[in-house]
């Protein structure tokens, strides 16, 4: 790239990014970043960024500041960490446990901030999602619980033993879809639960600091990284569809499995009440059936039982086709992570944005 096109770049970048940040001041320093394999990349970034390919001197650098560091590149994982060099010299810290407590504070927090943008969307997108379930489900239920209150207060004050008979019959009834809605409602508060919990505990696997220790050189850092696992992608879907994905640069994707594994269970959640409420309708049907004295009253119910029966294997049906497209994004999620790498090309150009601003970069 020429010189003229290179400040083009940088000037359309203050115009989108506002005022640059102050320069190095007079007494920063110039560190030497050795590499453990060809191919790896280091970023260093406070305010502004500085990066380069391994090995590489970077200029710059404050002493007594604590900049963020990340070492990756093509077919390597990503690791971050913090560096601080004083007078004891260099020291490389992690950012997983503090990522780990801002995600238990606020869902995705800590990985938006760790520059895990696609997993911190997908992690919020599928809480919210299923929030929203679980309170129309809280709603139903409430719902059902309060019609079941006035019916067992009806049946308390009845005057006559045939409007209590009535009104037992119809608590009863309540009492037995309260039950089915509650299963529903705690297999919502299960999966909100597994949701929640995975997104704060997973930067102390997926946030590795890199490993770094005196380099060959006075006044050099050696840094060690690790390729890209196909095991550990594989894994990481298996526990969380699209992590994996995520984990080897193809987010796009890891987005979409995410998404689509997200619909296939709450859809395979909502085909297992249906289910359930329709055999807890036959089970009704078969006790009123049991209970009936005149032949008419028996058979209009063995009519209305055998519809419900059907009505009920029809639902079981469902819930069983739901529960094997889940499992086939899941499975066929999981397989994807032995397909190609990912970010094996690199772009000329990058955008990264977090919480403290965004940055443009140009390769020249």
């Amino acid at each position: 790239m020429s010189f003229a096109r290179a400040c083009v770049a940088f000037a359309a970048g203050f115009a989108l990014l506002g005022p640059a940040p102050s320069l190095a001041g007079p007494d920063s320093l110039c560190v030497r970043f050795e590499g453990s394999a060809a191919g790896e990349t280091v970023m260093l970034s406070r305010g502004r960024i500085i990066a380069g390919a391994l090995p590489v001197t970077l200029c710059g650098v404050e002493p007594n500041a604590t900049y963020r560091l990340e070492l990756g590149g093509a077919g390597f994982e990503r690791r971050v960490g913090s560096l601080r060099i004083d007078a004891d010299g260099a020291s490389v810290g992690g950012i997983r446990f503090g990522t780990l407590l801002r995600n238990a504070i606020a869902p995705g927090w800590g990985s938006l901030r760790a520059g895990r943008g696609g997993a911190a969307f997908a992690d919020v997108a599928s809480l919210a999602a299923v929030l929203g379930v679980f309170a129309g489900e809280q709603r139903e239920y409430d719902h059902i619980r309060n019609r079941l209150d006035v019916l067992e207060s009806l049946a308390a004050n009845a005057e006559t033993y045939e409007a209590a008979s009535r009104a037992n019959e119809a608590a009863h009834e309540a009492a037995v879809m309260a039950n089915v809605q509650n299963a529903h409602r705690r297999r919502l508060a299960v999966l909100c639960g597994a949701l929640y919990g995975w997104q704060a505990i997973e930067p102390l696997w997926a946030d590795p600091p890199p490993k770094a220790g005196p380099g060959p050189e006075r006044g050099s850092l050696a840094l060690a990284g690790a390729p890209r696992s196909r095991a550990k992608a594989f894994v990481s879907s298996l526990l969380r569809p699209g992590r994996g994905q995520i984990y080897q640069g193809k987010s796009a994707r890891g987005l979409l499995f995410s998404a689509g594994s997200l619909a296939a269970g709450v859809a395979a959640l909502e085909y297992w009440n249906r289910y359930d409420e329709a055999a807890g309708a036959y089970d009704l049907c078969v006790e009123r059936f049991e209970a009936a004295e005149s032949v008419p009253e028996k058979e209009a119910l063995a009519s209305a039982c055998r519809l419900l029966r059907a009505n009920a294997d029809d639902e079981r049906r469902n819930r069983a086709i739901s529960i094997a497209v889940l499992a086939a994004i899941w499975g066929w999620n999981c397989a994807d992570t032995f397909f190609d790498e990912g970010d094996v090309r690199v772009s000329r150009y990058s955008v990264a944005i977090d919480p403290r601003g965004a940055a443009v970069a140009v390769r020249f």
